[in-house]
């Protein structure tokens, strides 16, 4: 296999999996699944580097334009004030009884946590220790030690 081959089949099996994640990253948003935000934007953002390299290295702007296109959209959607808060409320909506209570105690030791934090001083930083007495001086008449 001729190294043009290869480069083309390593590019062939990139694309893929990114289309991969895209359609596991598009279940979740169907779905609103909270772990599709986070990834979304990841992957979002890796497209359109994935872009900006692939112009580089002798892709044309009009087989990146699409691309960058859904890739920048889906990105300022989920960076949008309030898109996060749905997926996160539908999340919750999915949890059990025992898990709402655990998320409950888990909230309710991170408040108490932020209240000592800011009712507490904070520990004054010890005090430099004094610097070291230098060495006496040698008297140049008499041989050195050693």
């Amino acid at each position: 296999m001729s190294r043009l081959q290869e480069i083309a089949l390593t590019a062939v099996a990139s694309a893929l999996i990114l289309a991969a994640i895209w359609v596991w990253v598009a279940m979740g948003f169907w779905n609103v699944r909270a772990y599709a935000v986070q990834f979304g934007i990841f992957i979002s953002m890796f497209t359109l580097f994935f872009g900006f390299m692939a112009l580089l290295f002798g892709s044309s702007i009009e087989a990146e334009t699409v691309p960058w296109l859904l890739a920048g959209a889906i990105f300022l959607y989920l960076s949008y004030p309030g898109v996060q808060k749905n997926f996160v409320e539908h999340e919750l909506s999915l949890m059990t009884p025992a898990q709402r209570a655990a998320m409950a105690q888990v909230q309710a030791a991170n408040a108490a946590m932020m209240q000592a934090s800011a009712a507490s001083p904070a520990p004054a930083a010890p005090a430099p220790a004094p610097a070291a007495a230098p060495p006496p001086p040698t008297d140049p008449g008499t041989p050195a030690a050693g």
